[in-house]
């Protein structure tokens, strides 16, 4: 039997339930519940936000329990930190290429070490993608909060965008015999096409 592959969290909140029995049943392998030996805190662990704010509207829901959320103590141990700055841009008309990723950071906001990491990120979201600032912590930042942050980056920019799919404009000429112009012309205005002009012809 083939084991199957868990990936490992990303992202961790502190629970403190009111209620002692919060009851329930851990279903999901990449949802994770533990207890912080030094803050004393119990932490669940998720694929992302979304994914542990379904288990906390779960735990509050269904099993009655009153907990609290928030982000977890940390004593001396690594966070994820990363922080990028850039704009997107539509690839130029007949680029040969899906992907474009351009660095103009100037200076060491950003170690060089974390530059692959989050052209990676944006390469998982993205097209064409210009990195012009960012910020960096010496113990929390990590090659995954930078690849997290540019996905992110890229989500808040798509968003507020608000882009939309342009449909192909082009000239047709169509010929149809008289007797069924209405129903041609019926059909031509489901699918979006303006009538230019009409020119009846006698053989």
């Amino acid at each position: 039997m083939t084991s199957m592959n868990v990936p490992e969290p990303v992202m961790s909140l502190a629970v403190q339930p009111v209620s002692k029995d919060s009851g329930g049943q851990k279903e999901d392998p990449t949802f994770r519940v533990g207890l912080d030996p030094e803050s004393g805190q119990t932490i669940i662990s998720g694929m992302g936000e979304l994914h542990l704010d379904i288990y906390v509207e779960r735990i509050r829901r269904e099993y009655k329990v009153d907990a609290t959320v928030g982000k977890p103590h940390q004593s001396g141990g690594q966070g994820q930190y990363g922080r990028v700055i850039g704009y997107i841009e539509p690839l130029r008309a007949g680029s040969p290429t899906k992907f474009e990723f351009e660095n103009l950071l100037v200076g060491q906001a950003i170690p060089s070490g974390f530059i692959p990491a989050i052209e990676k990120g944006f390469k998982e979201a993205a097209n064409s993608i210009v990195l012009t600032d960012g910020t960096a912590h010496a113990v929390d930042s990590s090659e995954l909060a930078f690849k997290l942050a540019s996905i992110y980056a890229f989500i808040q920019c798509y968003t507020a965008s608000r882009p939309f799919i342009l449909e192909p404009v082009m000239l047709v000429e169509l010929k149809v015999p008289t007797e069924f112009q209405g129903a041609f012309a019926g059909d031509i205005n489901k699918w979006g096409f303006l009538f230019y002009s009409i020119l009846v012809k006698s053989f």
